[in-house]
This record gives C-alpha cells, structure tokens and sequence, in this order.
C-alpha cells in the first residue's frame, strides 16, 4: 500500500468524533445517530457505498476528540483499511484535522502506521492467495503542515517495513527457516543497506569458546550460525547500542521434552532474533545517527544421541560454569555467549537482549504486556 498526499479519491475514510459536528458529513451523520446506528463511539465503524455514484464513505468512530490516544488512532487505521480491502477499495483519501490534545505530526504518524499494518499477511504457502485490493490511502494533511508530517510518515513507513521483515522471519516454518537460512536472510535484508553483516561458522563459535551456545546446537542436524550485524550511522568515537535476539529456530525443550501442543509454534522461538533483524533494517532506513550493533546465537533445540542432558556440566565463553537442569532452559544458555560476547567482542556500552525466553510471562502478564527486567532503570 502506497501512503501519498492530498489525493482526493471517490471512497473515503472519515473520523467521526462523539458530540463534534463534521460539516461536509452533518446530515448523514445525523440520520445514523437518530437511528441509533452510529453514534462516534469509540471502536464503532459504519461503511456506505453508493453503487450508482460509486462512492464509499467509512466512517471511523473515535469517542470524544480531547480522549483520544495515539492507540486509537493506529486501531481506526487499521479497521478503516481492513474495510476498505473488504469492499474491494482501490484508492482512498482520508482528511487528518488537527487534534486538540495531540501534536499533529504524533496524530498523522499513527494513523498512518496504523493503515500499514493492515496491509501484512503471510499466504507464502496458501493454495490460494488473498487478494489486496487496497493500493494507495491518500492523507490530506492541513495547509502549511506537510514539511513537519511528511518526515513522520517516512519514518513510520520503514519502521513498517522492518516489522514485515520480523513477522515473515517469525510465521516461517522451522522446515525452512533453519539457523543457515536465518543468517542468510539477515545478508539479503540488511548488506545492501549498508550494515556490514559477518556470519560465524560452528568452527568461529568453537575458536571463540561459546560452550555454552554449542551445548544447545549439539542435538541438532543444522549447522548453528552466529549473525553479527554492523550499522555505523553515528561517529566513530560515539558509543555503541547493543541489540541480541534469541535464535533458537525450533525449541523441542530437548530431553526436557515440551508438551506436543506447545510445540507447533517453537519455530517462533526466534522471535527476538527476527525482530532485531526487523528494527535493525528500520535503523537502516530511516538514517539513524546512532552506532548499533546487533548479535544473534541461532540454532535449534532438538533430541538426538549427541544432545545435551540434564545433570550436564557445560561450559561457557565467559569462563564459567553451568549445572542442566532443564534443557528446556535453552535461551539463556545461547544468550549468556551472545551477551558476553557482544560486550567483550564488540564494545557495545548498553545492551538490549529481546528474547522468547518463558512461557511464565505468558501466564504472569498475558499475551499484551512484554515483561522487561533492567540493572539501570534510566536505560530502561
């Protein structure tokens, strides 16, 4: 889907605000509130299509302006876009005022991020492909605001695209999506936009002592991989972010053997991997002035003759050494090496580790809150 400026198109999308009077709409919203039909709620969305003029108005319920949040607006994006889609919209416009308790570059931002993430879907292996009729939303941006917005909308179209990057990587099955495979979609999504990406073989990891990250690749048939992505948008004396994903590409739990439900979604076990890849690619694009660089330990977690067990002894970059208890506890065998090395190797000052690591936050937080521990809460 194409984002653009001040088209004006035959189907439109319109914020409707509770108890606010829109002048071009007034009577028609009218007629919806006296019926009881669409009153502004938040959430609410009514859709009328005119097939003799060949007009359609969707109309976006957003509750009373002065409440409303950046969320909000992302959700009314994305539920105007996905009815667009429905009604097999190709090309729409959609007027942005300014809001009276948001800044309005904010305001355009998430509206817009909001009609992009309507657009992913991931039918790579489908028979039958669905079909994206939605091509181009048009904002028609106040007069006089389009050199402050349009920065905004850029930005919020390659953060967008990394997030498609991560969800690809993630809804991937592990059948193909293998550590080597990950390595190399990291080189094909980030090498042309300058980050310089260096790949470690099993023989790096093992000159480099990861015992750790090696026990956990011991039971499987893939070749581990270690990705080491490099993006040198700051100076060369600014410190370095550092960003490590967990790369576990299946977790089986190992001898520690899951439940066989809770395996159908392991291949998304290396969930932190794909999103750092993801925002690593966004960093890229939107020319951050920053030095990040960012660290992945991928291989899977499987059971075979030569896999490691619980009651295992095993060693660890770092010198130390770890008692098995559960060799379902895979992620923070893999992120002990990565996190050592991207501070001894690498001389990163901060490090953000983005991780699948426990169902317990599942069970802890449920499936809207990500749990986040620190040693320095102004990092955090």
């Amino acid at each position: 889907m194409k984002i653009t400026i001040n088209q004006n198109y035959n189907a439109k999308l319109v914020p409707v605000f509770k108890n606010k009077e829109n002048e071009e709409f007034k009577d028609v919203l009218l007629n919806l509130q006296e019926k009881g039909i669409f009153k502004g709620e938040k959430g609410e969305i009514f859709s009328h299509v005119d097939l003799t003029g060949g007009s359609t108005t969707v109309f976006l319920g957003l509750g009373e302006e002065e409440k409303v949040t950046e969320e909000e607006l992302r959700l009314a994006g994305f539920k105007g876009a996905k009815e667009l889609a429905k009604l097999k919209v190709k090309e729409a416009s959609v007027n942005l005022t300014k809001l009276s308790n948001m800044c309005y570059r904010k305001s355009t931002k998430a509206f817009a991020e909001g009609l992009l993430h309507a657009e992913y879907k991931f039918d790579k292996y489908m028979s039958k492909k669905s079909e994206s009729s939605l091509e181009e939303v048009s904002l028609g941006l106040l007069e006089g605001k389009e050199e402050k917005v349009l920065p905004g909308i850029n930005e919020v179209i390659n953060l967008m695209d990394g997030i498609f990057v991560t969800r690809n990587l993630i809804n991937e099955p592990a059948i193909t999506l293998t550590p080597v495979a990950l390595a190399n979609a990291a080189k094909s999504e980030l090498e042309a936009l300058g980050i310089e990406v260096t790949i470690l073989s099993k023989e790096d990891a093992e000159n480099l002592e990861m015992k750790a990250f090696l026990a956990v690749a011991k039971g499987s048939h893939n070749e581990p991989r270690g990705i080491i992505m490099r993006y040198k948008g700051g100076n060369a004396e600014d410190p370095i972010l550092g960003l490590v994903g967990k790369g576990v590409t299946f977790d089986s739990g190992g001898y520690s053997i899951k439940p066989g439900p809770s395996m159908i979604t392991m291949n998304g076990d290396m969930g932190g991997a794909g999103s750092v890849i993801g925002a690593m690619k966004a960093i890229a694009l939107n020319k951050l002035p920053k030095n990040v660089t960012a660290v992945i330990l991928a291989t899977d977690n499987m059971i075979s003759g030569d896999a490691y067990v619980p009651g295992d002894i095993i060693g660890s970059m770092a010198g130390k050494t770890i008692e098995i208890h559960s060799t379902d506890a895979e992620g923070r065998l893999t992120l002990a090496d990565a996190v050592y090395y991207i501070v001894k190797k690498e001389g990163v000052s901060e490090v953000v580790d983005v991780a699948t690591l426990t169902g317990a936050c599942v069970v802890a937080l449920g499936e809207f809150y990500t749990g986040a521990f620190t040693n320095n809460q102004e990092f955090m």
